[in-house]
């Protein structure tokens, strides 16, 4: 039963995702943020014409902390779509450490002044 409902949620997450529009790259911010190793980035190049995963995290937080190695996961089995882990308030050291410590290769960005959140 459980393995059913979690390919029901799959599904209709998977579904409900949609391929970027002139609305949606319009919502996602373009602004310089770090990453998790400090180097700096612009925002608008993690779109890359994909359909965008985001997740808003933090190192406190249980069930994000559970949700980030699925989604590592779904971003390594799904190339075709773009899967960012937006951090909110951590500093630098405890978010590296902690995308070191369970193995993050998606991009992991650090938004220390909330523009890409309060543009979600």
């Amino acid at each position: 039963m459980k393995r059913l409902i979690y390919c029901a949620l799959v599904a209709l997450t998977l579904t409900s995702c949609t391929h970027p529009s002139s609305e949606a790259e319009a919502r996602w911010p373009s602004v310089i943020v770090a990453d998790s190793s400090g180097t700096e980035i612009n925002s608008g190049d993690l779109l890359n014409g994909n359909r965008l995963v985001v997740s808003l995290w933090s190192t406190w937080c249980v069930p994000c902390r559970r949700e980030l190695p699925q989604l590592q996961q779904f971003a390594v089995e799904h190339q075709d779509v773009s899967v960012v882990a937006v951090n909110l308030g951590d500093k630098l050291d405890s978010v590296a450490a902690y995308a070191a410590e369970i193995g993050l290769t998606m991009p992991v960005v650090i938004d220390s002044e909330g523009r890409i959140s309060s543009a979600l």
